[in-house]
């Protein structure tokens, strides 16, 4: 089930998906600049920035007594409309601005059932110490979809198809909404009074919400999340130089996508094995070096041949960091309220991921004017992996586990302290 949802969320997710290429290709027809580019991607992804606002209303605001499926259904329900909208509506050339507000709605849909997913996984995930094992199972299949994203979506960008790609994300919507109809269920009913949650569980949330954002450890995991997210050598610069400065034509860079995921699908299997094997210090130090290694890797790409090498050395090194900072995630957060704070620490990362992508393209568009295309491409990998590199300052610090989260009964362990 996790891996069913996973794979149509990274197939339909309007800003890294199969839309995302043909959109861009479809701005640059309409003569928009890389930096103008960079920036509606990047205003594209702002719903993810706001996911604890969606974890605070699965937490807190019950939806029936089945709260969690009940939210699933309504954000799956949201995105196949919006999507299927748009591959019908007639979006004439220039207007980028009703195309921007139309992708706003699948975007925000997608987010929100991946705060309900990931709460479910914490769920069933951290009390048998499976956390990684499913991030792995998740990303593997998210990234299988990329597979099928990269090449067919160079395809219609390279026809100038992007009205069947929204078709198809919002079909893959509309089956996650009936897997999810016919399988997923929550643990327990919500316990609901007459005016919503019972004092005593809404009291025993607002503890725990209140302990673990003061503790230490999740404040550093949130601030390494911040660091290593931050990379202005972002996805849309390089298609952009790639299509632009490199000779390689859309569909080319579609593979060089799919290349990128089949590396981190072999990632995903990798640490699958290993997660529970390595020690957290290890681990750490993993991925800040796979997130250097994935961005230096791109330094000297300047054909379609040096693209392929590079995407899937890139690929797997990338993926294998993020799946180590994302274990991390989940295995600080309290199960009790797992929408809320993995979708905390799940926005820090989109945030900085988002800000860094707006970064990057106007620093691309400023250093090309001032010195040359090639030159702003070289700095910007050095930039970017100077940024990751700077998560090694926080290491030694980082524990990966949490009094709050590895409680058996955080509310009563809570009073234990404070009394």
């Amino acid at each position: 089930m996790f891996g069913l949802i996973y794979f149509v969320q990274g197939l339909a997710e309007p800003s890294e998906g199969l839309v995302a290429q043909p959109v861009r290709a479809l701005l640059n027809r309409w003569m928009h600049t890389p930096g103008e580019i960079a920036s509606f991607m990047a205003i594209v992804s702002l719903p993810w920035m706001i996911k604890p606002l969606y974890g605070l209303i699965v937490d807190f605001v019950p939806f029936f007594q089945f709260s969690r499926r009940n939210y699933l259904l309504t954000a799956t329900a949201a995105t196949a409309t919006g999507l299927i909208w748009l591959g019908i509506a007639d979006t004439a050339d220039g207007q980028s601005g009703r195309l921007l507000v139309l992708l706003i709605v699948p975007t925000i849909g997608i987010a929100f059932s991946d705060v309900v997913i990931d709460a479910f996984m914490i769920e069933k995930g951290q009390p048998l110490g499976l956390t990684g094992r499913l991030q792995s199972i998740q990303w593997g299949s998210m990234y299988g979809a990329t597979v099928l994203a990269g090449s067919l979506g160079g395809w219609l960008s390279q026809t100038h198809r992007q009205d069947l790609a929204f078709l198809i994300c919002g079909t893959g919507a509309a089956v996650s909404f009936l897997v999810t109809w016919i399988w997923i269920r929550d643990s327990a009913p919500v316990p609901i009074s007459d005016d919503g949650l019972t004092r005593t569980t809404f009291r025993s949330h607002i503890a725990i919400m209140k302990a673990t954002l003061l503790d230490r450890q999740f404040q550093l995991t949130a601030a390494f999340l911040v660091l290593w997210n931050f990379n202005p050598f972002s996805s849309t610069i390089q298609q952009l130089h790639f299509t632009t400065h490199c000779g390689m034509d859309e569909q080319q860079y579609g593979h060089s996508v799919s290349l990128f995921s089949l590396a981190s699908i072999a990632a995903c299997l990798f640490y699958g094995f290993v997660c529970r094997l390595i020690p957290l210090r290890w681990l750490l130090h993993a991925a800040v070096l796979a997130g250097v290694l994935s961005t230096l890797v791109y330094l000297r790409v300047s054909d379609a041949r040096g693209a392929y090498a590079a995407s899937l050395a890139s690929g797997f090194a990338y993926m294998l960091g993020n799946l180590i900072q994302m274990d991390i995630a989940a295995r600080i957060c309290p199960a009790a309220i797992a929408a809320s704070f993995f979708a905390l620490l799940m926005s820090v990362s989109n945030i900085s991921i988002s800000a860094s992508t707006g970064v990057g393209g106007w620093l691309y568009e400023r250093w090309s004017s001032t010195e040359s295309p090639n030159a702003a491409y070289v700095l910007l990998v050095y930039l970017g992996a100077a940024t990751t590199a700077a998560c090694w300052a926080l290491t030694p610090w980082i524990r990966g586990t949490s009094i709050i989260a590895q409680s058996e009964n955080p509310a009563q362990e809570i009073q234990q302290r404070e009394s």
